[in-house]
């Protein structure tokens, strides 16, 4: 997070921020406060001058009203708030301001006992603890924060949802822009830990059951009715996002244990840079493994499906190196030992596994490695072999 210097209360960063608006626009202080009467602001122009010094504190009133006054001055081509200011919001907890949409949507959406003390809980709202201060710009404790948090959802998608491509999702990619809706939807989905789920699982579970935003699956549906008039449309969106709701929660009620599981890590070590950086490493490092895990199993399903005689021959093959191993009285660790594979790469060979799919070179290779490692003719067998998985490949291909 930022620190002292950078995290300042929301006065003092509207007040410069308008500065820079009245300065860009040629503007008095006296033009701003004659816009922001018409507004019914009762604001002279030692009230527009103790605003940009940060002397003057300004009501929630005044701050929504802020933008309608500088639109009347001919508005902005900037926000009046940068969206990456870290806002001090007491001494304790401070809050960058591309989050306050999902904060100030509490204000009008039914409350929730909010008891969970995990990152879960952050992510949600986006609220950070004033003492997670940088050593240094570069490394500080917020970035490895966001570092482990995305490599938190990175391992929980690996195991979940493989199939699933992460960079579509990564960074809220999945989220659409109605950031209101996923905060009010976030907190009806019910987390056995506690507290609301966040917004990165509402991105994860749209895309997992829709391949869509949740907005554009609420949008999509309500349209589908063929209703008419704003009125009936909001009455039918309400009734849409309570089957999506419904829906999000039985989905999350599979993949809560893993969920918790892995964001559980985090929380005894959240506030140490080193160790979420090495927990990270090792997230990501699962989660590649995991990844290539499952994208050989398609492989493999791929190819069974459209070399069926091709995949018999392999099956063959595999079986007649199990005989010949078990023929030599040897074991599989033996086997792995004089190959300086791992005993699953031996058993994977034995069902073929780690022959499917494979380019004929690697294929070979490994027929002749394990016949000659169970003491086999290795150059003979390993013909025999071949000839029979090349007869089968003409087959698959339709060659007389």
């Amino acid at each position: 997070m930022a620190n002292d210097e950078q995290q300042r209360p929301l006065a003092a960063i509207v007040g410069e921020r308008l500065k820079a608006f009245r300065d860009a626009r040629g503007l008095r202080q006296a033009d701003v406060a004659a816009a922001a009467s018409q507004w019914g602001l009762s604001w002279a122009r030692s009230s527009i001058a103790a605003l940009e010094a940060g002397t003057r504190n300004l009501s929630l009133e005044e701050v929504l009203i802020l933008p309608f006054v500088m639109d009347d001055l001919g508005g902005w081509d900037q926000p009046l708030i940068e969206p990456e200011s870290w806002i001090a919001m007491t001494p304790t907890r401070g809050i960058q301001a591309k989050h306050l949409a999902s904060v100030t949507a509490l204000l009008t959406t039914p409350q929730v006992l909010l008891t969970a003390t995990t990152p879960l809980r952050d992510m949600a709202f986006g609220i950070r603890k004033a003492e997670q201060e940088a050593a240094d710009r570069e490394g500080d404790l917020y970035t490895w924060q966001m570092h482990a948090e995305d490599e938190a959802w990175r391992l929980f998608c690996a195991r979940v949802y493989p199939s699933l491509p992460y960079k579509e999702i990564a960074h809220g990619a999945n989220l659409g822009s109605d950031l209101e809706l996923v905060t009010k939807v976030a907190k009806r989905i019910e987390n056995p830990d506690g507290g609301p789920a966040s917004w990165g699982l509402i991105n994860v579970l749209s895309r997992a059951l829709w391949n869509a935003p949740l907005q554009e699956e609420r949008d999509r549906r309500a349209g589908e009715r063929g209703v008419r008039g704003d009125r009936a449309l909001q009455s039918v969106k309400g009734h849409v996002t309570r089957e999506l709701i419904n829906e999000l929660n039985a989905e999350a009620a599979k993949i809560w244990p893993v969920l918790n599981e892995i964001f559980g890590e985090l929380s005894p070590i959240w506030n140490d840079a080193e160790r979420l950086g090495e927990w990270a490493d090792h997230a990501r490092a699962a989660a590649s493994r995991l990844y290539r895990r499952h994208q050989r199993a398609v492989e493999v399903q791929e190819f069974e499906a459209s070399h069926p005689e091709e995949n018999a021959a392999l099956e063959e093959i595999g079986e007649f190196l199990k005989a010949a191993r078990l023929a030599a009285g040897m074991t599989t660790e033996e086997v792995a030992e004089a190959m300086g594979r791992t005993v699953q790469v031996i058993d994977a060979i034995e069902r073929a596994d780690w022959l499917k799919a494979r380019p004929e070179a690697r294929v070979y290779k490994h027929i002749s490695t394990f016949a000659e490692a169970v003491g086999a003719d290795a150059d003979s067998l390993t013909d025999a072999m071949m000839r029979r998985l090349e007869d089968a490949r003409r087959i698959d291909r339709g060659d007389s």
